[in-house]
């Protein structure tokens, strides 16, 4: 169907409109050689600047978000409310397409393939209440307030948009976090470097340490256990637990690989695993039984997946599953801290670096032509750092299903 009425009322040749988009309001865009132009109701409004001097327009598109984009030779731009807004100046733009996260692909003349998406991640710092920048652990408690941990800073709770903090004028005596942890009581513990572990409760610190019983003032992980016991891991002290009011130590004399210990966890079967140094045990009611199928090794227990089995971290190595002291290696090219599954099925894995591994992928067997389906979050994504911190938890997810990360550049959240 021609239309030769519109090359007349932009002041071009037929053959120098490139391309027509109606968008979903029913305004009409015109790609030219003179630039873009509109038509809304009867009437043809220019996009200024428009003319021989412009930026001759090749393509439209329009995003999910109703944003009208072009592809020009001179850069990518976007109608705004002024006219025409220069996103990308001297990208030589030849095609456009947006794929099901809201990514925006441009297909470029000699520039590759440039994908350009919204930061997805926010970090929060110091002008948002956070004591310093070195987040060490994060954790949502059960009345759904967030609660992280800073290097020599104390604890922070998030008010609002806000962070409220907690240091020795409150009564933690040792800022230096490097664990959190919710016991059945909702009592917050605090596991610190220097001073041992503190619980909250009802609003005040109560510090345990060596003249309590712990082995050591370094505790770098806790554990709350199903059976009202807190376990505790120290630093090259081997293990502590916390039994009606009393604390018992336990080192390599009662079994544990290594006194150096990496990771507490608990499974839905209420077995105590403890990743060393040299390998990973398990707690029979009496001392630790070495998994002897494992290497001698540093591995980290991280999580379980919804079948009962156990993710490891084994350095080196990867990740592996484990399922009746069987292994395999299902992620040999990630690290990761920490295990966190989303609603919607994908697998989060902080670490060395924050990577994303789809669900379905994770729990097919990997063929060497089967790679596994996984993203890492970069400065691209808004983040200031590209790794988690090593404290415990590192990560956590929120009942609206939002992730957030101690880094030592802030808390992320996205």
């Amino acid at each position: 169907m021609p239309h030769p009425e519109f090359a007349a009322q932009l002041g071009v040749k037929p053959a120098d409109i490139f391309h027509v988009l109606e968008d979903r309001h029913g305004v009409l865009w015109f790609c030219t050689t003179a630039g873009v132009a509109r038509k809304v109701g009867g009437s043809i409004e220019k996009l200024q600047p428009f003319g021989p001097a412009s930026h001759g327009a090749l393509r439209a598109f329009e995003d999910r978000e109703g944003t009208i984009w072009f592809a020009t030779t001179d850069g990518l731009f976007r109608a705004a409310a002024g006219g025409l807004e220069l996103v990308a100046p001297g990208m030589n733009v030849r095609c456009l397409y947006e794929d099901r996260d809201g990514d925006l692909w441009i297909g470029t003349n000699g520039d590759g393939l440039i994908r350009l998406r919204d930061p997805t991640v926010q970090m929060f710092t110091t002008a948002d209440g956070l004591p310093n920048r070195v987040m060490m652990a994060v954790l949502e408690r059960r009345d759904g307030t967030l609660w992280t941990g800073a290097n020599c800073g104390g604890v922070s709770r998030l008010e609002g948009n806000r962070f409220r903090t907690y240091n020795e004028k409150d009564g933690l005596l040792n800022s230096c976090v490097f664990a959190l942890a919710e016991d059945a009581s909702r009592d917050l513990w605090i596991g610190t470097w220097g001073g041992g572990a503190f619980r909250l409760r009802n609003g005040a610190f109560t510090q345990f340490s060596k003249p309590q019983g712990l082995p050591g003032d370094v505790v770098t992980s806790i554990l709350p256990a199903r059976d009202g016991s807190v376990w505790f891991a120290t630093n090259n002290q081997g293990v502590a637990r916390m039994w009606n009011g009393q604390i018992r130590s336990y080192t390599v004399a009662a079994g544990l690989s290594s006194n150096f210990i990496l990771s507490l966890f608990e499974d839905t079967a209420s077995i105590i695993w403890v990743g060393t140094r040299e390998g990973l045990d398990h707690w029979d009611g009496d001392r630790f039984i070495k998994i002897p199928s494992l290497p001698k090794s540093p591995i980290a227990t991280i999580g379980e997946g919804p079948s009962g089995s156990l993710y490891l971290f084994a350095y080196p190595g990867g990740i592996f599953r484990m399922r009746d002291n069987h292994t395999l290696n299902v992620a040999p090219d990630l690290s990761a801290t920490t295990m966190l599954a989303t609603p919607d099925g994908d697998v989060w894995f902080p670490g060395v670096r924050i990577n994303r591994v789809r669900g379905s992928s994770l729990g097919q067997l990997q063929g060497p032509d089967e790679p596994l389906d996984w993203v890492m979050l970069g400065q691209e994504d808004g983040l200031t750092s590209i790794e988690a911190s090593s404290g415990h938890p590192n990560a956590a997810l929120d009942r609206g299903g939002k992730l957030w990360i101690a880094t030592p550049q802030g808390l992320a959240n996205g």
